[in-house]
Formats: C-alpha cells, sequence, structure tokens
C-alpha cells in the first residue's frame, strides 16, 4: 500500500452554547465530572474511554450514538457534553446551536492518511483524483486554523 498523509486531526468538546461549561476555559476536573454523549459504531469503547482507564479516570456516559450528526443533535439540546474531531465540529457548528472548546486533556493529533494500492501509483486518473482530494481538503475552512466557539 501506498499512503499520503492528509491533516493531523483533533478533538474537542462540544455543548449548547448556553450549557454552564461553555464560557471559560473548560477544565479537566469540569469535563470527567460532566455526563457525556459517545458515539460508537458498534457499542465499544472509544479510545479516548480507553486511554482514560489506563490513567485510572473515567467519563460518564450518558447515551451512545452510531453518528456524530445525531450525537451533537443531542449535545445541543441538552447538558451531555460531545468529544469528535474538530473538522467535524466545524461543520456542524454551521447547522447546530453548539459551542467547541479544547479537549483538557493532552492528547497527540490524530494523523489521517489516504491509502491506495501501490499498483496506482502510476495511474494517471487515480494520480488526479488523489490531487484533487488533497487540494480539497487543504482549501475546506473545517481543516484550516483553530475553530472558534458559537
Amino acid at each position: 500500500l501506498s499512503r499520503e498523509h492528509l491533516l493531523d486531526e483533533s478533538l474537542v468538546v462540544v455543548t449548547r452554547r448556553k450549557h454552564p461549561l461553555a464560557a471559560g476555559t473548560l477544565r479537566r476536573s469540569d469535563y470527567l465530572n460532566a455526563r457525556h454523549v459517545a458515539v460508537s459504531q458498534l457499542g465499544e469503547a472509544a479510545p479516548l474511554d480507553v486511554l482514560l482507564a489506563q490513567d485510572g479516570r473515567s467519563r460518564e456516559i450518558r447515551l451512545v450514538c452510531q453518528h456524530y450528526f445525531s450525537a451533537c443533535q443531542v449535545a445541543a439540546a441538552t447538558d451531555l457534553l460531545l468529544t469528535m474531531p474538530r473538522s467535524c465540529a466545524a461543520g456542524f457548528s454551521q447547522l447546530l446551536p453548539i459551542a467547541t472548546q479544547p479537549l483538557p486533556i493532552k492528547l497527540k493529533p490524530i494523523p489521517i492518511l489516504a491509502y491506495w494500492h501501490q499498483s496506482k501509483n502510476n495511474d494517471r486518473a487515480h494520480e488526479w483524483f488523489r490531487r484533487l482530494l488533497i487540494e480539497t481538503i487543504g482549501a475546506a475552512p473545517a481543516f484550516r486554523g483553530p475553530l472558534t466557539a458559537h
């Protein structure tokens, strides 16, 4: 397989705009003591929860959704916090009354890579598509700069 690095993705915390934790800087203790909505297609623990458990910590997950959009709708209408990729939250913030804040837990950014079979390395159509994908991602506002709270 061949690959190309597209971007580094960070996690943010999504709340409804008028949530008590939406104003000011979100502290780790407030984050860990809050109630959360999580996303899992198969019901398994989120990687963040696995990392927290290794450190002897946990979050109170009140609801699990299969998709970020439905979880974001829940966060927009309740006091549950949602942890999700920054670029995804940027798009949803245009559609829903949400606020975002940096995750108050230090994590390395998640590398997002494109993969393809080596037999396509010199395929002109495939090469064109890869360049188009990379240019589109590079130009998309959701993948550039910090996400501001709304």
